[in-house]
């Protein structure tokens, strides 16, 4: 199993972070509207 080093762990996280703060900026999707493809829900990383 592949190991990865610790600063790219790090600059994951912040990453992750970044795009969840970015997310909160968007307007709301309609509940009906379907989800882009290529997406992964929060809960799912």
């Amino acid at each position: 199993m592949a190991v990865i080093p610790p600063d790219l762990l790090d600059r994951l996280r912040r990453l992750e972070e970044d795009v969840r703060e970015l997310r909160g900026r968007l307007p709301a999707r309609p509940e009906d509207a379907p989800a882009p493809q290529g997406t992964t829900p929060d809960n799912q990383l």
